[in-house]
């Protein structure tokens, strides 16, 4: 074919390469240039069909030669111009491409214009295809690949015959089930799901029902955990709306259903997102993932608040969870640390007005916080089948040092209603803050706690400097959020100025959250959280073993905690002093060891001879004899049965004066000096006595004679704080052993005389019996009284005293004290449970003391026998029965001594009371007698 002159032009030529088709591959939409340099230019009006494949080695027969440059014949390519024959005239292809863009109103040759109209199917390429066109791919194996309707049909040719060919027909499209299950994971209600208010659950509209492209049993687990998602969706709801509706919830109750609330929203605003373009159920599943993780752990959460019975319980499950959750991710673990600090502020806010770090002044709180004692050693929760712990979320420590605040504030109050401790949250310039978020900033809150710390302590000191000016002062200081309000909002109104401040104090009120500080975490924060978290997902391993990189929640304690430690320190201190200086604690414990410890020579003799010496009158009223102005008394040694018990007038008579004219005040001018009454309005009583002690209190004989009297005493306010009623029951109950131990001393002291009388008129030798008897019950009791008094009762007390006397000398030299008023209170009472141990008062020493009533019985016995001149064989079977109970006592002692020495168990106190009876054991049987001696052995010789 040959070509004219015009399209021999170069010109000409390369105007039709730029505006022609190219096609590689029979594909106009291919690159132009590919590796092996393969292409085809389709000239329509050169009709040109076909090309070489192998490159342009043929392109003499198509005209289509270069010019060579260096043989040019038009000249240097700079001054090329084309000839003027042709410039203003248009070959035949032009004209036919111009007319045909013409018709389609567009540029036919701009491939980039065509690029998003595919010319025909995209297909999926291999290497095969692309070096052999003729190469065909095999057929798939998976059914799946080629579309839903080929596996519906497969499967329906597959059940075909079976009791689940009837489910293939109820076949529904995946983007009308996606919208159901999508509206079923928000809690709402759709075509084929509708909520049951009487079963709480969601249900189906249509039964056996699946999803074109999936399985029957592949359709239903799908719509079964969906189900669950919307279930537990509702559930939250209606807690929420329920708790809001509510009259009086608790405050942390609220603040749960506020998280939950932000919660719901969270999952509605990501699930709703995603509606618009999920398209697949792999794509579902992913993001219902995370959301129904969430919504479940805090279903979990709300069964395990249900029973809550306070703010504290609230917050302590909620710690708990979060503790556990320490396997999940951080993102979850800080969710929850955020929830923690939202529900435990109530409690927080609580607590705080409980050991006086309230922005008011401290008041004694509503019984809305449980005692923490209580909880670390209280009941079970029956409800949980577990106990709730205040160990979890407060350590006993920390629940030890609050209810000793509480305490200590409460003695203030009452006695020193002025005192700077009651306005203790007005003395700092920064305020005292608990727990104000998921991870606070505890370098700033230490700075705060010593700010707080050095102005307190600079008020205290004011107060106690001996003039109470500073009362006043305390009254009138205020945290900067309530100086600007009046204590009248009437009397805002007076002068502009205060109603500015009364306006911006309300003002400054409305804006802040409820039940929240300025401060609070807000909840966009908990929001955005949620929403990262829902669109990320959860990228982290929820098993990881690394647990040391996880934000486990702290408990809302940590940021109290150093307000807590000055704040007691301060309390204790104060409590201490005013103890210690005004209510003169030590006097009053000084009196216990004087009357009921029979620790005061005087009181001691004096009650004896009132009770026991028959040389005293009586204080009996008899008919004809008028009563003498001389000592009386009852005259228990020579008392019958007929006239016992005393009456109230003649006891009253016997023991008129006893108390008052032996106590001697440590302090001159104190309360004696100034009234007649003794401290503690100590004086003798009857003691109630159930039926069968009253019975046993009717025979002067035994040793129970004097069961019935006791010693009245009521310490005073606040030094009932440490003489306990507990502690006086202890104190009564050694009372009556020793009064006991009294009487039976006395009664061995007099014998030795009244026998040696007794056998002098009879016949020589008579009398070895009743001597015998008497010298062996003398050492008994004599061993037995000076043990109980000087090991039993003295060494314990003199403990006591050290430990007090440095306490006091410690709060003279300094303003810290070295115990708070629990650890005094528990040293007292360890001096108490000392002295019961030594002197056999204890449950588990009941055989000990039964071994030593009935060595006291058999004295009484011996003594009745002396009065009724029957010296015979009575004496001789009384000594009999008296060794053989010493032996048995000794025994017991020896037994008691070796299980000490056994317990390695036990403390250091409580070894060193039981060591005791080997002191006595030895003091008892210093030769050997009772320990070596059988029954029928000779008796000891006098």
């Amino acid at each position: 074919m040959e070509l004219d002159e015009s399209e021999r032009d170069p010109f000409a030529v390369s105007d039709l390469w730029r505006k022609s088709t190219f096609t590689i591959n029979n594909d106009p939409h291919e690159t132009l240039f590919n590796n092996d340099l393969s292409f085809a230019i389709e000239f329509p009006e050169l009709n040109i069909a076909s090309h070489d494949r192998h490159g342009l080695s043929n392109t003499e027969d198509y005209g289509l030669r270069l010019p060579d440059l260096d043989a040019f014949e038009f000249g240097a390519l700079e001054d090329l111009s084309p000839p003027e024959s042709h410039r203003g005239e248009k070959s035949e292809g032009e004209d036919e491409i111009e007319r045909q863009q013409d018709e389609l109103g567009e540029d036919i040759w701009n491939v980039a214009s065509h690029a998003d109209i595919p010319a025909k199917a995209p297909a999926l390429r291999t290497w095969e295809g692309f070096l052999d066109e003729q190469h065909a791919e095999p057929v798939s194996a998976y059914l799946s690949e080629v579309g839903p309707g080929v596996f519906d049909a497969a499967l329906q040719q597959e059940e075909k015959g079976t009791a689940a060919a009837s489910a293939s027909d109820d076949v529904l499209q995946p983007a009308f089930v996606l919208r159901c299950l999508f509206s079923l994971a928000l809690g709402r209600a759709s075509v084929l799901f509708q909520w049951n208010d009487e079963k709480a659950v969601f249900e189906d509209t249509l039964e056996n029902v699946r999803v074109s492209g999936c399985s029957a049993l592949c359709s239903q687990s799908l719509i079964q955990r969906v189900k669950g998602l919307g279930n537990t969706t509702m559930e939250l709801r209606n807690h929420v709306l329920r708790t809001y509706a509510a009259k009086s919830p608790l405050p942390a109750y609220v603040a749960l259903a506020g998280c939950l609330e932000v919660i719901l929203n969270a999952a509605d605003k990501h699930l709703t997102s995603q509606a618009a373009v999920v398209r697949s159920f792999v794509a579902f599943e992913s993001a219902i993932q995370v959301p129904d993780q969430l919504l479940h752990l805090f279903s979990t959460l709300l069964h395990e608040t249900k029973s809550a019975r306070s703010d504290h319980e609230v917050a302590n499950e909620v710690y708990h969870m979060a503790q556990h959750s320490s396997g999940l991710s951080n993102a979850i673990q800080s969710i929850y640390a955020d929830v923690l600090a939202r529900v435990s502020e109530p409690w927080l806010t609580s607590l705080k007005n409980r050991v006086g770090l309230g922005d008011a002044k401290y008041a004694s709180p509503d019984p809305v916080l449980p005692d923490f004692l209580d909880l670390v050693n209280g009941p079970s929760d029956s409800t949980n089948g577990h106990r709730i712990s205040a160990a979890d979320i407060v350590s006993p420590a920390d629940s030890q040092c609050v209810e000793e605040i509480h305490a200590g504030l409460e003695i203030l109050n009452a006695c020193a209603p002025e005192h700077p401790l009651l306005f203790s949250g007005s003395y700092t310039s920064t305020g005292v803050r608990g727990q104000q978020s998921a991870y606070p900033d505890l370098e700033r809150t230490l700075q705060r706690a010593k700010q707080y710390e050095l102005e307190l302590q600079g008020a205290i000191n004011k107060y106690a400097s001996g003039s109470r000016s500073a009362t006043k002062e305390t009254t009138e200081l205020q945290t900067p959020a309530r100086s600007a309000q009046p204590a009248d909002e009437n009397d805002a109104w007076l002068d502009d100025e205060r109603q500015k401040q009364f306006l911006a104090a309300i003002g400054a009120r409305c804006v802040q959250t409820p039940g929240t500080g300025t401060e609070a975490v807000t909840e966009d924060g908990l929001l955005d959280q949620l929403l990262k978290l829902f669109q990320e997902g959860d990228q982290e391993d929820d098993y990881s073993l690394d647990v040391s990189v996880a934000p486990l929640a702290q408990s809302p304690l940590v940021s109290l905690q150093p307000y807590l430690d000055v704040q007691s320190q301060a309390v204790n201190s104060s409590v201490l002093r005013l103890l210690f200086k005004e209510c003169r604690l030590r006097e009053h414990l000084s009196l216990q060891r004087s009357f009921h410890f029979f620790g005061n020579g005087v009181f001691l003799e004096r009650l004896s001879s009132a009770l026991f010496s028959a040389d005293l009158d009586t204080a009996e009223r008899m008919t004809g004899k008028v009563r003498t102005p001389s000592a009386m008394g009852l005259r228990l040694d020579v008392r019958d049965g007929a006239r016992w018990p005393p009456a109230s007038s003649e006891l009253r008579l016997s023991l008129m004066g006893i108390l008052s004219e032996s106590y001697k005040p440590n302090h001159t001018g104190s309360e004696h000096n100034k009234s007649q009454d003794l401290p503690g309005g100590l004086s003798f009583s009857i003691r109630e006595l159930p039926e069968a002690d009253i019975e046993r209190v009717l025979d002067p004989g035994s040793i129970y004679a004097l069961d019935f009297l006791r010693l009245q005493y009521a310490a005073p306010h606040p030094v009932n704080s440490v003489i306990t009623a507990d502690s006086l029951q202890k104190y009564d109950e050694i009372f009556r052993f020793l009064l006991r131990l009294l009487r039976v001393t006395h009664l061995t002291t007099l014998m030795k005389a009244s026998i040696a009388g007794i056998y002098s008129a009879t016949a020589p030798g008579s009398g070895h019996d009743g001597i015998g008897f008497a010298t062996e019950a003398h050492h008994i009791m004599s061993t037995l009284h000076s043990h109980f008094f000087a090991i039993g009762i003295s060494a314990p007390w003199a403990t006591l005293d050290r430990e007090l006397a440095h306490v006091e000398e410690t709060l003279d030299k300094t303003d810290a004290s070295t115990m708070g008023l629990q650890a005094l209170r528990q040293l007292h009472d360890a001096m108490l449970d000392s002295v019961r141990t030594r002197l056999l008062q204890r449950r588990k020493q009941e055989k000990l003391l039964n071994s030593v009533n009935s060595i006291f019985t058999i004295i009484l016995q011996a003594s009745r026998s002396l009065q009724d001149q029957q010296v015979g064989s009575d004496m001789r079977s009384l000594r009999e029965r008296l060794t053989s109970e010493a032996r048995t006592l000794v025994k017991l002692l020896e037994e008691a001594s070796d299980k000490a020495l056994k317990r390695r168990a036990a403390d250091k106190k409580e070894k060193e009371d039981l060591e005791t009876f080997n002191i006595l054991r030895l003091r008892l049987d210093m030769s050997g007698y009772y320990s070596t001696a059988r029954p029928g052995d000779q008796l000891l010789p006098i």
